[in-house]
């Protein structure tokens, strides 16, 4: 769109006389509106409004983008609270099977004295001990380490412990359509979509230019004074045409357009493998959670029989029925069970945070997943993303 003034001097008249010699000037005014519409290239501002819609995208990526490195943090200090609670679970274990050892350690130094024991047992009940002591000593180092590592994300001490019920907690299964949900696969959506924005901006550019031109001028003149030339109002004229522009060869934006095409297709079909991929594994892990689920209940009907075993033995043991050998092997079995259990039981929690991770459901849920006590670098960040959630829910209402 155009608005146009014009004012020319388009003529000199001088005139002769006897008593005195004057020059009259004319002049002319006009004011012109032009519209010029294109038809076919930049047809509606398509090119002009490409740039505005191409960072459109770009912020929709760079949000997605942050949101994953949020939850990638988030998963660490997940998975560094799960392996310090196992720890301190296995302090706790090894200290009982320790104290539990000791004793039998010291009901055998009685026999030996009293005569009714071998030196070797002895021996054999002072190694368990040792055996136990040693492997506690090993947990301890890989505690510490582990206490210098986690406070990067979570902020605990040595002296902290878990919550009581944690390896009690059995999770149900969020109940979401997970079709198109994946961040990862977001992103390849809007790169398409990107990638489509970019063909369709290629073929617009090689449209040839088919514009139409519309004037409308008004001219005034007066032939009298340059005062008054801007005054009166003259005639009118209206004009209506099309100029056609047909650009020839344009090898670069052909070449542009097969890349951004090939582009478009390689990007499809990563976003189908991905996508299958994604559907793999989440049915692998639900089958790996349902699985563990089945080990824990096994394992917990295997300890209480040791247990039940354990106590016979010792009482056996007391009477001079049973030797040591078998009450060692026994204790040392149900030692390892505890520990097995606990491992699955850990196992079970990260598979669980494994699948929130896969189908991007961190961020909505980590205020269940370790106590708010712990929090350090990341619940800042965490509290500030479920802010921003809650304000584009809000939005979202409006």
């Amino acid at each position: 769109h155009d608005l146009t003034y014009y004012k020319t001097k388009y003529g000199t008249n001088t005139l002769f006389s006897d008593y005195n010699n004057k020059e009259t000037n004319n002049y002319s005014s006009s004011v012109t509106f032009s519209v010029v519409q294109p038809l076919l290239k930049n047809f509606l501002g398509k090119l002009d409004n490409m740039p505005l819609k191409i960072a459109g995208i770009q912020e929709k990526i760079k949000r997605i983008f942050y949101d994953e490195s949020i939850e990638k943090r988030m998963i660490a200090g997940i998975q560094m609270y799960l392996d310090w609670v196992y720890l301190i679970e296995q302090q706790k274990i090894l200290k009982e099977i320790i104290r539990d050892n000791r004793r039998i350690l010291g009901q055998t130094r009685n026999k030996v004295r009293a005569g009714i024991a071998d030196r070797s047992e002895l021996e054999m009940a002072r190694g368990n001990v040792l055996m136990f002591e040693r492997s506690l000593i090993e947990v301890e180092e890989a505690f510490s380490k582990l206490i210098v590592h986690m406070n990067r994300y979570l902020k605990v001490t040595k002296e902290d412990l878990p919550e009581e019920d944690i390896l009690k907690r059995r999770f149900e299964m969020p109940k979401i359509n997970l079709a198109g949900n994946y961040r990862d696969v977001k992103i390849l959506d809007l790169t398409l979509k990107q990638i489509k924005l970019n063909v369709s901006g290629i073929k617009n550019t090689m449209l040839p230019y088919l514009d139409l031109i519309a004037n409308y001028t008004i001219k005034g003149t007066d032939e009298s004074s340059l005062g008054s030339a801007y005054g009166e109002i003259g005639t009118k004229e209206i004009y209506i045409g099309f100029q056609f522009t047909m650009p020839l060869g344009d090898r670069a934006n052909k070449g542009d357009l097969k890349e951004n095409e090939a582009e478009f297709k390689k990007v499809q079909y990563q976003r189908t493998d991905l996508f299958k991929n994604y559907n793999d594994t989440e049915k692998n892990i639900k089958t790996s959670i349902v699985d563990t689920l089945r080990l824990i209940k096994k394992q917990e009907q295997y300890l209480n029989s040791l247990r039940r075993k354990l106590r016979d033995e010792r009482a056996q043991y007391r009477k001079g029925s049973l030797s040591l050998r078998e009450l060692v092997r026994t204790s040392t079995d149900l030692s390892n069970a505890k520990l097995t259990l606990s491992n699955y039981i850990i196992k079970y929690h990260k598979l669980y945070y494994d699948y929130l991770e896969l189908i991007d459901n961190i961020l909505t849920r980590y205020k269940y997943c370790i106590p708010a006590s712990c929090y350090a670098g990341i619940k800042s960040e965490l509290d500030k993303q479920v802010r921003i959630e809650k304000m584009k829910n809000k939005k979202k209402i409006k």
